[in-house]
């Protein structure tokens, strides 16, 4: 069987290889590209249904490219490319095999040995073992097939539904919350191996691969092993990279396009959003983008773009925008299916690009099961191979976009939609602010009579706008305000949800594509801020009355039953929601405000109560004026603290740092907690507070280890790495720091101690620098407030018997914020095992130059 399945793949490759295929006479369709793609997985898997990485590696059986297959045996039965009954086969048996591979706490390896199945790594970061995106992306695929196998007479889907419900429980999504001294953190780790653990530079974080997104939406949908829902906001949304459009919109920054676009395969992002942002506005920001740098710097007047990962003239590479600079302008490569899979975001362009590979590049780029998968026209390189995990996110997308196939069967399972609930997950209907080129689409609002509307930015609950109402009813008339919504599947959610301000009363009524309607129910008063007062409406539960998966028009009444009736009022964010918040979250009681060490920085400190019946507090919301900031609107002009809104904060986080201007004027500063679902506290606010005119010093002292209290604050791991204050040797004053090591297993390896400094800005200096006695190599890992961190390069102290400086760059580090810098973990002989030793640390100090 080994042999067959290793021709199996050789053939494949070869007659690819060697097959000559005819231009097509027209630019593909969608479609057509849809079922080339399919073709690709049902033409290149094994007979026991695996799937190599790309063709012409028969080697390695893909774990990621096992999630797409079963995508593709659910697509092509439903599209009649091939019968459901061989369909059900192919899937019953790569989750039969799949259940028999070697599996570490549940998570597969991101690869397998095609004849010996044993795991393979195929990345550079060390020995295989469980790998949590590959692990995601087969789980996805397992549960798209649990939905669609749905015939309870049917002795196959019976079993295939058995295995889909038995092989995700068993993954323990919070055993990989542990760090390597293994701690629990709110962060999944990226890989597990036998040999090197969990290594501490591999967390799945935003900032590193946007794909992870899905391995946390899982792993808190597990029903056996599920991680916080904290983990959302704390370990994935906190560590989001943020970039701006020329105008100034917001949006996440993840560079290789195919990243970005992998969690869309599977969630339906479009017309939801969760406390941190709208994913599909982001990722539209994110593909123009990467478009108009295609399009205007590498190849203008082209139509061509799609700038990811993929091979390139000297190997794989991690193409992307941004960056600007390096293979990406060198290499110019393009990825077709990139391009193409980002038709739901820009459709005109991704059609465009269609056609001019078509025109000018038909010979070089079609192939057997489509567009091949990378070229770059200005080096006059064409690369004639397939990539899995792209035929992959290419079919399920153009499916999603046709008529939303992968998403509907994904997202049917309950537990996912229970997870999304839970995280917060809102149906946006309308918060009346300008959108990004049209998205997300406003509600149409249908002309009438008794009622006129516009946009206001005088008064808003959130962002800059609300609707304004004026309603004046006429004897006897009861017409209503037609609101017609982008979105219009209810069926999910249990409350229509607002902010509203004014005296009038409201009912709402649902009306379906039929004209049936239903009334939603009595009102449910939620937390006020203030004049305006969160609402909640409960939905009607699923009847004949009307078909809440296809609400056509919402209608609004003011003042219901009163035909004489006449005023003015507000609404603002109107949202389905399944989260019910009632009472708000307590106001953060505060504890100091004061300058710190470092000129111009202040250090903000609160604590926070928990409120009965209230929901978590998610972010907290700082700002600073000249004046006092008494009310709601002093608050919204004030000036954010910086760092403090831009992503949110754990709540467990009751500190922030930030450096303000100097000003003869004193500060305010006010504060305010905030819950999942958007409900706010009062406010709290400082007494004045004066910064010293004063600028840095050319050298700042972190921590001198003399009588003085101490401005560092050392955590050790325990035995493995102490850190003790000594007389018995110093470089200089009344003492140092004794550091004993003593590394025994593969978990010591990367062993830290952590200090915690008592001031957050370190942006004004380039070096830290520090004496060491003894022969030590040193890496220092800096981690700021949001959780990003980074590390220095290894510096080694070379003197036994005397004191020598090391010098760290802080100038590198580039994916930390350096102005709010939350601890500093010291690494002593990092990745080493069995060795032992002391060195001895004095005068740690910031400054610009090596002196």
């Amino acid at each position: 069987m080994r042999n067959a399945c290793k021709l199996f793949f050789l053939l494949t490759a070869f007659l690819h290889a060697s097959s000559a295929h005819l231009p097509l006479q027209a630019a593909p369709t969608p479609a057509q590209i849809t079922e080339k793609a399919f073709d690709y997985f049902w033409g290149t898997s094994t007979t026991n249904a695996f799937m190599a990485r790309r063709i012409g590696e028969p080697e390695h059986i893909s774990t990621e490219g096992a999630g797409f297959l079963l995508a593709a045996c659910c697509l092509g039965s439903d599209r009649e490319w091939i019968s459901r009954t061989e369909a059900a086969e192919a899937a019953l048996r790569l989750l039969t095999n799949f259940s028999a591979l070697p599996r570490f706490h549940g998570f597969w390896a991101e690869s397998y040995d095609l004849h010996t199945h044993e795991p393979v790594s195929l990345s550079t970061q060390g020995q295989p073992g469980g790998h949590t995106l590959s692990t995601a992306t087969l789980a996805a695929g397992i549960h798209t097939a649990h939905a669609f196998f749905d015939r309870v007479d049917n002795d196959t889907e019976t079993e295939i539904r058995r295995l889909c419900e038995a092989l995700p429980s068993d993954i323990e999504w919070a055993w990989m919350l542990t760090d390597s001294q293994g701690r629990r953190q709110p962060t999944l780790a990226a890989q597990w191996s036998p040999e090197n653990g969990f290594k501490p530079d591999l967390r799945l974080t935003g900032r590193q691969d946007f794909r992870g997104m899905l391995a946390y939406l899982l792993a808190i949908a597990s029903t056996n092993h599920a991680i916080p829902v904290s983990c959302w906001y704390d370990g994935w949304a906190a560590s989001l990279e943020w970039n701006t459009t020329p105008e100034g919109t917001p949006f996440i920054s993840s560079p290789a396009l195919m990243h970005l676009l992998q969690p869309h395969v599977w969630i339906d992002f479009k017309h939801r959003q969760d406390r941190t942002t709208d994913y599909f506005q982001s990722a539209l920001l994110a593909v123009r983008a990467n478009h108009a740098y295609a399009a205007e710097v590498l190849y203008p007047n082209q139509s061509l773009w799609g700038i990811t990962d993929c091979l390139g003239p000297n190997g794989y590479e991690r193409y992307g925008y941004p960056p600007l600079t390096g293979p990406v302008n060198r290499d110019a490569v393009l990825c077709p299916a990139a391009a193409i899979a980002s038709m739901p975001f820009t459709p005109a362009y991704s059609l465009n690009a269609i056609k001019a590979m078509h025109n000018t590049y038909s010979n070089e780029l079609w192939g057997e099961y489509g567009f091949y998968e990378s070229f770059s026209p200005k080096n006059s390189w064409f690369n004639r191979s397939y990539t899995t995990v792209h035929q992959g996110i290419l079919m399920s997308i153009l499916a999603n976009t046709e008529d939303g196939f992968i998403h509907h069967l994904f997202m049917s399972n309950p537990e996912i939609s229970e997870a999304l609930h839970r995280v917060g997950f809102t149906g946006m209907l309308d918060d009346f602010e300008a959108g990004a080129a049209g998205y997300p689409p406003a509600m149409t609002i249908e002309p009438s009579s008794a009622y006129s509307v516009l946009l206001t930015s005088e008064s808003a609950a959130e962002g800059q706008r609300a609707l304004q109402i004026t309603y004046q009813k006429e004897e006897n008339r009861n017409e209503p305000l037609a609101l017609i919504p982008a979105l219009h599947d209810f069926s999910p959610y249990r409350y229509l949800a607002a902010w509203v301000k004014g005296n009038a009363e409201y009912s709402f009524l649902l009306e379906d594509e039929n004209g049936k309607t239903a009334a939603v129910g009595r009102m449910i008063q939620g937390p006020k801020f203030n004049e305006w007062r969160k609402v909640y409406y409960p939905l009607p539960d699923a009847s004949p009355e009307c078909n809440l998966s296809a609400v056509r028009r919402i209608l609004l009444q003011a003042e219901p039953g009163n035909p004489h009736a006449r005023g003015i009022c507000f609404l603002d964010h109107l949202h389905l929601a399944n989260i019910l918040t009632v009472v708000p979250p307590e106001a953060p009681t505060l504890l100091h405000a004061l300058p710190s060490r470092m000129p111009g920085e202040l250090t903000l400190n609160w604590r926070q109560e928990e409120t009965p019946g209230a929901q978590p507090v998610f972010r907290y919301h700082a700002r600073y004026a000249n004046a006092p900031i008494r009310d709601e609107r002093a608050f919204q002009r004030a000036t954010p603290l910086p760092g403090t809104e831009k992503r949110p904060l754990a709540a467990s986080d009751l500190s922030c740092a930030t450096r303000l201007s100097p000003s003869i004027h004193p500060y305010y500063i006010a504060l305010r907690a905030e819950d999942i679902s958007g409900a706010r506290s009062d406010i709290v606010c400082t007494d004045p507070i004066t910064l010293a005119d004063q600028t840095p010093p050319p050298e700042f002292p972190l921590e001198q280890f003399d009588d003085a209290p101490p401005f560092l604050r050392w955590i050790s791991p325990g035995p493995v790495l102490t850190a003790e204050r000594t007389t018995d040797a110093s470089l200089e004053g009344s003492g140092c720091l004794e550091i004993s090591y003593c590394k025994e297993t593969e978990a010591d390896r990367w062993a830290c101690l952590t200090a915690l400094p008592d001031i957050r800005d370190m942006s004004q200096y380039r070096y830290l620098s520090m004496w060491v006695a003894g022969r030590a190599d040193f890496v220092l890992r800096f981690i700021d407030l949001h959780g990003a961190q980074q590390d220095t390069s290894l510096e080694q102290a070379i003197n036994p018997n005397a004191w020598s400086p090391l010098f760290f760059d802080l100038s590198k580090l580039t994916k930390v914020d350096r102005s709010a810098i939350d601890r500093i973990l010291f690494f002593v002989e990092p990745d080493k095992i069995n060795i032992a030793g002391t060195v001895y640390v004095d005068s740690i100090s910031l400054s610009n130059t090596r002196n």
